[in-house]
This record gives C-alpha cells, structure tokens and sequence, in this order.
C-alpha cells in the first residue's frame, strides 16, 4: 500500500473547482473514526459472519498501520480542501449521531453558498 501519492486525491481538489466553476455545488464527506473505536469495531467484524462483508484485507492492513493511514488522509483533505468544494468531515464513532450529523450538512453548506 503506497501512502506517498494519490492520483484520486490529486483529482479531488482539481475536480472540486472544475464542477464549482461550472455551477455545480459540491460536497465532500470524510467519515472520521478514532483508532479506539475502530479497534472495539473490528473484533465483531472478524467474528460475526453478519458483518464480515464489511470486512477486507486493506481494512486489516490499515489497522496495522494506522498512524500511516491517518497522516495520508490528514495530507489529502488538507490538499484537496477548497473553499467551494470543501470536505464536510462527520466524526463517526457514534454511527447514529454520525448519520444525523451526515444529513445536517447540507442544510449547512447551503447557508455557506
């Protein structure tokens, strides 16, 4: 897994601006989850056959490299984060709260327009 370069995340931002220059409103969601959360998540996905779907070997892999993982997404949302196309990040570790907040977005976003 190369964490030093993402051609999706060098297109994010640059997309952004083309669709908003375009006239297009665009949202960005960044589901957040702490390391702590996703170690009590995971057990559950390993062991219960109903959610081992959400499961694959890149989920594993992450885990072992999580401090990794979090500084590449942390440089991709700095870097692909623009005023008209910014990312909307919903702390995730409460699910439920984190649907509601998901859904708050846009009513926020278009006061921001």
């Amino acid at each position: 897994m190369r964490l030093d370069w993402n051609p999706l995340g060098a297109l994010l931002g640059h997309a952004g601006f083309v669709y908003t220059i375009s006239g297009i409103k665009v949202l960005k969601y960044w589901f957040s989850i702490t390391d702590d959360a996703q170690h009590v998540r995971f057990p559950s996905r390993i062991h219960d056959p109903m959610k081992q779907w959400k499961l694959s070997p890149m989920d594993l892999e992450s885990r072992r490299r999580w401090e990794q993982c979090t500084k590449a997404k942390e440089d991709m949302l700095e870097r692909t984060h623009i005023v008209e196309a910014r990312w909307w990040v919903v702390e995730g570790n409460d699910k439920k709260l984190a649907r509601l907040n998901f859904i708050r977005a846009p009513a926020v976003a278009v006061r921001l327009w």
